[in-house]
């Protein structure tokens, strides 16, 4: 096998989020976001994941999530990314092993993010957030800078 083919993801399908995938969204979200800004934070942990989870509980409902999967078995989520088509994204997540294949952006698209905000900021989103032409807006998300 070329080191070309070993560098290639596995197969991926978009979806639509599900209840299911809720608990996938919220520990992924709460922990990833905790670790990309833990420097800058100035709560401690306990209150930093009380408030957040609170906070996506209120972006869900109204916000779009789509998923990447497994084609073989849609419940494998390898990512996914959570935003109000067109107007904000609110965050994206991709597993380590599926991130640098362009996932992201599909899934990106499929939320038609494109000149618009985010609302939550993290360096590895930052070369995105600039292709995109996007501007930080962490009011958005009802996120205190």
């Amino acid at each position: 096998m070329s080191a070309a083919e070993q560098l290639q993801p596995e197969p991926v399908v978009l979806r639509g989020g599900r209840t299911t995938d809720a608990a996938l969204i919220y520990s992924s979200w709460l922990k990833s976001y905790w670790h990309a800004t833990k420097s800058q934070q100035r709560v401690q942990g306990p209150v930093f994941f009380d408030e957040h989870h609170k906070l996506i509980e209120r972006l869900i409902p109204k916000s779009v999530v789509v998923c990447a999967c497994n084609p073989e078995d849609s419940d494998q989520v390898f990512g996914w990314a959570m935003g109000e088509p067109g107007k904000v994204l609110h965050y994206v997540y991709l597993r380590e092993p599926y991130r640098r294949f362009g996932l992201a952006r599909q899934m990106l698209d499929v939320l038609r993010i494109e000149r618009c905000a985010y609302s939550h900021r993290t360096q590895a989103f930052e070369r995105i957030a600039r292709e995109r032409h996007l501007t930080f807006n962490p009011y958005l998300a009802g996120v205190v800078p």
